[in-house]
């Protein structure tokens, strides 16, 4: 089962990549006239997405300042979805802190982890980020 603690590293690594996807789907998107109203909104949605972003990192850094000495924090932030963020220790932290928030937190954690995955296969993005080749 995949805890709270380790959703919130995955979110925090797929938010970049699903970006950086639209940016290039913008880019391709522009070199044809007709579809310019399509690179606007990609455009928007891409300052959307980076402001989300920039909020749960923040978020992040905020719930986990305390629970792990600074450097750690750091990897843990540099390192999204990676080994740090499967810390079952870490985790009951986090629980802890949140008690009767955990569950909901959990959950919207969750939904963002689900959104940004239906936004990948939608973008036809491999597990490296890149779009698929046809």
């Amino acid at each position: 089962m995949v805890t709270g603690i380790e959703t919130a590293g995955l979110v925090l690594g797929s938010l970049p990549i699903v970006i950086s996807a639209l940016e290039h789907y913008a880019e391709g998107i522009s070199t044809i006239v007709k579809w310019w109203h399509f690179k606007k909104e990609i455009q928007c949605l891409v300052r959307s997405l980076e402001a989300e972003h920039a909020r749960f990192l923040n978020t992040c850094e905020l719930l986990l300042d305390g629970l792990v000495a600074g450097p750690d924090l750091e990897r843990l932030i540099q390192d999204a979805g990676g080994g740090l963020w499967k810390d079952d220790e870490l985790d009951e932290k986090l629980r802890a802190r949140l008690h009767r928030s955990y569950a909901p937190y959990l959950h919207s954690v969750t939904d963002i982890k689900e959104a940004l995955e239906e936004m990948k296969v939608k973008l036809e993005l491999n597990a490296e980020g890149r779009v698929s080749a046809p």
